[in-house]
Order: structure tokens, then C-alpha cells, then sequence
């Protein structure tokens, strides 16, 4: 929706139409292909749509993705700033006299080092040292790992990039009163209402200005690859 509404902003002439696919996904660039659309915003492509998006662009289709991880360099994408968020959220944390904060780190190195290089940022800022062991790749097929650690190393603050509600609970954390957990999330309506650090996109212009430009001068549009600017605010006050 912000993405939408920074196109609207930009271009309120601009039809906006929600897509949702009816063929698998390895035919969706010719499904796409059959609605008449000048343009396409995918958002949250998984790495089997990555293919997809690629022959997409390869048509001529201007296209920009919204990620969570880096796309193809040849695509336009806009995705989080894990090094400017994690420091955020860090230094709200030690703000709140947090010490034993944990960081679930994203597969991809650059996005790992980012989040890493936030969090020490805001612990040297304090006067503090941040300790890599409170750390862990994320692994959707070893969740049991993180499940053990938790309960083990204890934190008081949990710093992710999915949604690990699930996992925290299974180790029996809690997440109300000792320890405060943030993740990403797209819609904040869907985070089930657990108490943390919620992220939440802002509008982003520079995505409008880039997909109009793929759509009205072609030859000349850049690739942009960009990051998304997120409100932040504790679950129940919806502040930023």
C-alpha cells in the first residue's frame, strides 16, 4: 500500500490494480504479461520468483521489487535498511536498560554484516561491547536450534528479520514483561500482537519516481536499488 499510494503521489492519474496469480508461478511473467499493465511492482518475491521477475523485466515490463534481500542487480528493488534499522532498534533497547540483546541474522552476508555492524554501533554508543555469540544465522529447517539456544542464552531483547513469534514462544520466553522482541513486518496487522519494536514502511517516492521513469522514458531509466525507510513503534501505541 505505501508503495502504491508513493505512485499515486507522484502520477494520481495512475490506475493501481492488486494482482494476486492464478497460474503457478513459473508462468506468472506470461499471466502478467496478458492484463494490459504498464508496470509492475512485485512485493516480497521469494528466491523461486526471482527467475520470474528476471524474464518479467527481459520483456520490456518496467518492474521494481519490494525485498526483504538483495534481487538480481539488473532489477530495480527497494528493501530494508538492516544496518540503519538494527541500530534503531538496538539503541531503543539499551535505552530501556537492555543488556542481553540477540540478533537473528539473515543467510546473505552483506544483510548479516549489516545488522551486525547496527547493533555493535549502538552498543559502542553506550559504552558497551557487543557479543557475536548472542547471535544466530536464521534456518526455516532448524528451527529446534533456535528454540534450544534461547532459553539457554536468555536475552532481554531480540532483534529479527522474519518472524520468529513462533520460535520465541516454543522456547518459552517471556515476551511481555522481561523481554522485548522486533522483527520486520509488511502489515503490522498480521504481527499477532506480541510486544516489541514493530517496523512499518514509509511511502517511498524514489520507487514511484524510478517505476514512471522505467515506464515513460525506458531507454533512459536507471536500475535503482534502494532502501525502504520504516516507522518504528511499540506494539499498543503505534507510534514512530
Amino acid at each position: 500500500l505505501a508503495a502504491a499510494d508513493s505512485v499515486l503521489e507522484c502520477e494520481g492519474s495512475c490506475q493501481i490494480q492488486q494482482c494476486h496469480l492464478t497460474s503457478p508461478l513459473a508462468e506468472a511473467d506470461r499471466e502478467l504479461g496478458t492484463l494490459g499493465l504498464d508496470g509492475v511492482v512485485w512485493v516480497l518475491p521469494t528466491l523461486s520468483a526471482y527467475p520470474v521477475v528476471e524474464r518479467l523485466k527481459a520483456t520490456g515490463m518496467p518492474v521494481v521489487a519490494v525485498t526483504i534481500g538483495p534481487m538480481p542487480r539488473d532489477v530495480s528493488c527497494f528493501t530494508i535498511d538492516y544496518e540503519k534499522d538494527s541500530y534503531r532498534v538496538a539503541k531503543l533497547m539499551l535505552a530501556e536498560n537492555r543488556r542481553r540483546i540477540f540478533a537473528l541474522l539473515s543467510r546473505e552476508e552483506e544483510l548479516r554484516e549489516k545488522t551486525l555492524a547496527g547493533v555493535e554501533r549502538a552498543y559502542q554508543e553506550a559504552g558497551l561491547e557487543f557479543d557475536r555469540s548472542f547471535s544466530l544465522v536464521h534456518s526455516e529447517k532448524e528451527p529446534e536450534l533456535l528454540e534450544r539456544m534461547l532459553p539457554i542464552i536468555k536475552p532481554d531483547g531480540i532483534i529479527a528479520g522474519c518472524d520468529i513469534l513462533d520460535s520465541v514462544k516454543a522456547a518459552g520466553l517471556d515476551i511481555v514483561d522481561e523481554c522485548r522482541l522486533y522483527a520486520h513486518s509488511f502489515n503490522a496487522s498480521e504481527t499477532r500482537g506480541f510486544v516489541g519494536f514493530i517496523g512499518e514502511p514509509r511511502r517511498t517516492p524514489a520507487l514511484a519516481e524510478n517505476l514512471l521513469a522505467q515506464i515513460n522514458v525506458p531507454e533512459t531509466a536507471p536500475v535503482v536499488h534502494g532502501c525502504l525507510d520504516f516507522k518504528l513503534y511499540k506494539t499498543g501505541e503505534r507510534e514512530g
